[in-house]
């Protein structure tokens, strides 16, 4: 008895040890000193600097009342870094511009050395309908009003096994990548849905770290792998595939 005692107590306090190292990771990631000064832009001039300036992964679920229209869509978003420094320098430093223009969903934040989650809950309160929340070290931006019964039962599906080996290369890891997933392959067919994604990713390199896992949530695998490779992960309806009647069955997850 007094060995089962001990060992429930190393368990507790190992435990213990790790959710309060978790806890202390992500009041670290709130607190994360940033400055960023963008105008009327669209949200993939906040992503991109918040990822590339300042290390931020993000994970995005698409609200269907943003289905219609891409000023919400962001890319990889990822740059080499001597690229980002290079692109760095062509704007005025701690400022974005727009790539295009928006269609009446821009976006407006100025902060100066802020903590990230004052501009997390600005952007998210001038995007409408959305809340953000850090998993696995990963900011997630879901909405509130307007989630997608399909999308949530896609992120909430069960993985069987996924295995990723220490040094591969990070490019495995476009959006293309969840197809091969057998358990995404079925969800798609029983849903009557068309898979659609990007089969590249902007990371590159081998990664330092591995992971095998089984009977893990797919949102949690995104975040895992996100955690790792850094950048975004991104789940919507596709915007620009033809005959246009087929995007409303079309699911775009890029990675």
């Amino acid at each position: 008895m007094k060995g089962l005692v001990l060992g429930l107590s190393v368990l507790l306090i190992v435990t213990c040890d790790a959710t309060v190292a978790a806890q202390g990771q992500i009041k670290t990631i709130r607190e994360k000193r940033v400055t960023i000064q963008m105008a009327d832009s669209p949200l993939q001039c906040a992503i991109e600097w918040l990822v590339n300036e300042y290390d931020v992964a993000f994970g995005y679920e698409e609200s269907t009342y943003d289905a219609k229209h891409d000023d919400f869509v962001f890319y990889h978003s990822t740059w080499l870094q001597a690229d980002w420094k290079k692109h760095r320098l062509d704007t005025v430093s701690a400022k974005c511009f727009p790539r295009w223009p928006t269609k009446g969903h821009d976006l407006t934040l100025n902060f100066a050395d802020a903590k990230l989650e004052d501009v997390l809950d600005e952007l998210v309160r001038q995007m409408g309908d959305y809340r953000w929340e850090i998993n696995d070290e990963v900011v997630n931006i879901i909405p509130v009003k307007g989630r997608e019964p399909i999308f949530a039962e896609l992120l909430d599906l069960k993985i069987g096994k996924f295995k990723f080996d220490a040094g591969t290369d990070l490019k495995v890891f476009g959006g293309a990548f969840s197809f091969k997933v057998p358990e995404i392959n079925d969800f798609f067919e029983k849903k009557n849905q068309i898979p659609s994604g990007d089969s590249t990713t902007s990371s590159s390199g081998e990664s330092t770290a591995g992971f095998d896992f089984s009977n893990i949530p797919f949102r949690e695998l995104l975040n895992k792998i996100t955690k790792v490779k850094r950048g975004c992960w991104s789940i919507r309806r596709d915007k620009y595939s033809t005959p246009v009647e087929q995007r409303e069955r079309m699911i775009m997850i890029e990675l």
